[in-house]
């Protein structure tokens, strides 16, 4: 197998990495944080005795800083309009609207598009029995789980086609 048809599978494998490589290692990162904040949930939540509080506020903490990396990354894809195709970066716009509704209340501690603060959004309403982190956020629940399953489709939804410049070319 040569280095040409190995660094093509590379990229139809993992098609963001025609993107940029640094977008790909955040990835893997939230994925990991993600991971570790379903072990967290999963081994807090008990049936036969107390949940664990400190498993749940560091999956709690997990989250935040998962919610502003997702986002961060998110956003930096789209201000780079012109690396897209058209369908995928209207994709990349939808999930960098949604992800801003969570991040303002846990990063800004006021409510998306408007200077109000807010009042307890960055706590969460608790865990459920499966092992869920919930939050109220300007009326709406969201479900941390949720979330984690949402992006993972968003960063795999993507297809070579969708990428049409590196990072990097787009500042040339």
């Amino acid at each position: 197998m040569t280095d040409h048809s190995s660094s093509e599978q590379a990229f139809e494998r993992t098609p963001l990495l025609a993107f940029s490589l640094s977008t790909c290692l955040q990835i893997q990162f939230l994925r990991e944080i993600a991971t570790d904040i379903r072990t967290l949930t999963s081994s807090a939540v008990r049936t036969d005795g107390p949940w664990d509080g400190n498993a749940l506020a560091k999956a709690q903490g997990l989250f935040w800083l998962w919610i502003l990396g997702a986002y961060e990354m998110v956003r930096t894809m789209a201000q780079a309009k012109q690396c897209f195709a058209p369908d995928a970066l209207q994709r990349i716009v939808q999930e960098k609207k949604h992800l801003a509704q969570i991040r303002m209340p846990f990063a800004k501690q006021e409510r998306e598009g408007k200077r109000l603060p807010v009042w307890r959004e960055f706590f969460s309403d608790g865990c459920n029995a499966d092992g869920d982190i919930i939050f109220t956020i300007a009326g709406n629940t969201v479900h941390a789980k949720v979330q984690l399953v949402r992006f993972e489709a968003f960063v795999t939804g993507f297809e070579c086609a969708d990428i049409l410049m590196s990072h990097e070319q787009s500042y040339l």
